[in-house]
């Protein structure tokens, strides 16, 4: 226990909890259910005759997610920043805690007093899930489900919201724009946002797990399997420990935030396992006798570039490890600037090996789109993301942090603004059919259409499966071109600045 009982969490403790608090909580969840027993008989024929147990039950569990969800994940969102706002960071950062007692001292210590009015409310909630009747409709299953494996859900939903937002609001905190100060949104609001959202999805697969939660009318999940590696398991048991590997890896990714912040040496492999775990674990979800496996593969292709495109955007600013990195690399340091690499950057290999499994799979002779199609599309959306990250660089390298936002929002505006102007300027065909054009598609008959003009430029801005692959790669290929001689030229601009 003494890996869990930190002096960070007993300080967190200490601060949440008192004699008052400690009184009050079961004051209030007792006159709450009072309350819902007193207006359950009002009810008439809603909710099993206004059952006094189903109204125990279903109001104690949204007490829990009130107080558990949105109290314990609002504590959590905030626990670092007050740090910050107290002036106290600093001073943590230079004691002698280890990563690990500050990121459990924080995580449970901020959370321990909604968890203990949590726990109060799942007493009242564990009885009238008991005792409360089945639904007078539902008859279709011999199981009313367990109650415990309810409670588990409810647990784990509360857990993984509070671990989520709290990683959101570690990596938020350590962000430039978080310690200068310059966001003019509360630092809370984005952890806060997603770690509600989150455990609103774990407690609504809470609600599946018995009808008398559902009252029958939500698809009962104890009767689904899912397979996995071409094994079949029960759904409850597989989200439950998918749950605790990736509650296990928000923990992770906080320790190892915590390590850089307390000045500990560290690669990037924390990054790279969590990459290499998800689309291991997402493969395993891919049917490989399905007619659509090639899409499906795809899909997780386009999903760790979509990783790449927003850790790259996330880590432009970040100029001080670009300088670092090549410093090392100038002075033979190897290992020290492994230190320094970026996280798109060891997420390269991933994008590479899901682009050769995607074109090892799909058919070179397919019926519908053309193996050509297929290449020309994933390579053009591997040049716009090139594209953008060079863009981006420029005008964050080459412009400086302070009209960065500014720079980038004149990027953005026009980049919206051309196509607009072009497909409004431009002459249409008029023999040109949307809904047939459609059709033909839809039917696999591409080979039948003729594309106007106007159609073809959307490749211009946007990666598209157009029917000739010139359309598709062309541009964005020449526009690769363009924004690297302008990243070239923005460095050579700011050291001729310098200088």
């Amino acid at each position: 226990m003494r890996f869990i009982f930190t002096p960070e969490f007993h300080r967190n403790l200490w601060t949440k909890m008192s004699l008052f608090k400690i009184i009050a909580a079961p004051i209030f969840v007792g006159l709450c259910m009072v309350v819902l027993l007193n207006i359950a008989p009002e009810k008439g024929p809603v909710f099993n005759q206004g059952d006094a147990n189903q109204f125990l039950m279903e109001g104690s569990w949204w007490l829990f997610f009130l107080v558990v969800a949105v109290w314990g994940i609002h504590d959590t969102s905030t626990a670092l920043q007050d740090e910050m706002r107290n002036n106290t960071w600093d001073f943590q950062r230079m004691s002698s805690i280890t990563p690990f007692q500050l990121v459990i001292g924080k995580l449970f210590g901020a959370t321990s007093y909604a968890w203990y009015v949590g726990a109060l409310a799942l007493l009242p909630f564990w009885y009238g899930l008991q005792n409360a009747p089945m639904p007078q409709f539902w008859y279709a299953y011999e199981d009313a489900g367990s109650p415990l494996l309810v409670v588990a859900f409810m647990v784990l939903g509360g857990l993984a919201g509070q671990a989520f937002a709290f990683f959101v609001s570690f990596v938020d905190m350590t962000s430039f724009a978080a310690r200068t100060g310059k966001k003019r949104i509360p630092r809370a609001v984005l952890p806060f946002s997603l770690g509600v959202v989150v455990a609103w999805s774990v407690f609504s697969v809470s609600q599946q797990l018995s009808p008398k939660l559902s009252q029958g009318s939500s698809v009962f999940i104890n009767m689904t399997d899912i397979e996995w590696y071409g094994t079949v398991y029960n759904a409850p048991t597989f989200i439950g420990c998918s749950l605790l590997v990736y509650i296990a890896w928000a923990l992770l990714g906080s320790y190892r935030i915590a390590r850089a912040e307390l000045m500990y040496r560290g690669w990037p492999v924390c990054w790279m396992g969590f990459v290499a775990f998800l689309l291991f674990y997402l493969y395993g979800l891919v049917d490989p006798d399905t007619a659509y496996f090639s899409m499906r593969i795809m899909g997780l292709f386009m999903l760790v570039l979509a990783m790449t495109y927003g850790v790259m955007l996330f880590e432009a600013s970040d100029g001080r490890r670009y300088a670092r990195f090549f410093e090392s690399i100038r002075r033979g340091r190897f290992l020290m600037a492994v230190e320094d690499v970026h996280k798109w950057v060891v997420t390269v290999p991933f994008v590479a090996l899901m682009f050769a499994m995607t074109l090892a799979n799909v058919p070179v002779t397919g019926q519908c789109i053309s193996y050509g199609m297929i290449v020309a599309f994933m390579a053009a959306l591997v040049c716009f993301v090139v594209r953008d990250g060079l863009v981006l660089h420029a005008i964050i390298r080459g412009s400086g942090r302070n009209i960065a936002f500014k720079a980038l929002f004149y990027y953005v505006g026009v980049y919206l603004m051309l196509p607009a102007l072009q497909f409004t300027l431009m002459p249409k065909e008029l023999n040109f059919n949307v809904l047939r054009w459609m059709g033909k598609a839809m039917s696999c008959r591409w080979h039948e259409v003729e594309l106007p003009s106007f159609v073809n430029a959307l490749g211009i801005y946007f990666p598209l499966p157009l029917p000739n692959p010139l359309y598709s790669l062309a541009p964005v290929a020449a526009q690769v071109v363009l924004a690297a001689v302008w990243f070239a030229w923005s460095l050579r601009r700011r050291d001729l600045r310098k200088g």
